[in-house]
């Protein structure tokens, strides 16, 4: 297994989940930047993990070429690691978050690596109204407005989804898309909405006043996370190859509060 953004909050996750199945004898972690996330990695004290120091807008993603050659041999990519910015010009993140999916395509082209991209839910924002809900389809059809100035982060992984839809068809390269929202689960950010609302609803017994709102909510476990890249194939033959997973629950606002108490009660 080869994973980026192993250090981060989801990363880490899922390394964990890699770590403990009993199919998978190596992870490499690559495009590890910094002595802070080194030792995050190598404090998890499992003989699996083998740490590649880099940076996702490098060449190579930071690999030597022999490196690079015997990585691409092992069995899936998970990319999870992203400049994750919504401050940034597109212009900037571009060399990151788009040009690392097109290095480790170069990476798993010669051995048809199957690639998991960690994507966004937020690609359902160029998508129109009325068309709405995003159903576990492509989304090439629904390109950003021209010359926008928002949404910049969402724009990166959008095209990351339609590069790697190209490269599915064009080559027959096996790619999962994971569409993510909130992760709610032990140790989520600080700073996610979804997660806060759930957080302080069961601190004070209380829930916000949701009659008037309309839509849904999604959120993603993190537990289902976990089992990232260990148990698709069958899946991915089924989808043809492409395999677009979006969020694992969806909970309407009118039940939200119903919903607090099953989960906490």
């Amino acid at each position: 297994m080869i994973i980026t953004g192993a250090s981060g909050f989801l990363g880490k996750q899922v390394l964990q989940g890699l770590v403990l199945s009993s199919t998978v004898s190596e992870v490499h972690c690559i495009a590890v930047r910094s002595q802070t996330s080194m030792e995050k990695l190598e404090a998890i004290g499992s003989p699996k993990i083998i740490v590649h120091t880099g940076d996702l807008a490098l060449l190579r993603l930071g690999l030597d070429i022999t490196t690079a050659r015997s990585l691409a041999s092992k069995a899936i990519i998970v990319h999870n690691g992203a400049d994750v910015s919504f401050l940034k010009s597109y212009s900037s993140l571009k060399k990151t978050n788009v040009g690392s999916t097109v290095r480790l395509v170069h990476l798993a082209k010669p051995r048809r690596i199957p690639i998991h991209l960690v994507s966004s839910a937020g690609v359902a924002g160029f998508v129109p109204r009325n068309e709405l809900l995003l159903r576990e389809v492509g989304v090439a059809a629904y390109p950003p407005p021209r010359g926008s100035s928002t949404h910049r982060y969402q724009i990166a992984k959008w095209v990351s989804e339609c590069l790697l839809g190209r490269e599915n068809q064009q080559y027959g390269l096996d790619i999962v898309l994971h569409r993510l929202t909130s992760i709610v689960g032990e140790g989520a950010p600080d700073a996610d909405i979804l997660d806060n609302l759930l957080h302080y609803s069961r601190q004070i017994g209380l829930a916000p006043d949701m009659d008037s709102w309309d839509g849904y909510l999604y959120y993603t476990s993190l537990n289902l996370l976990c089992t990232v890249g260990t148990s698709r194939e069958s899946i991915l033959k089924e989808a043809g190859g492409l395999l677009h997973q979006i969020s694992t629950i969806r909970s309407i606002t009118h039940i939200v509060v119903p919903w607090l108490r099953g989960v906490y009660s």
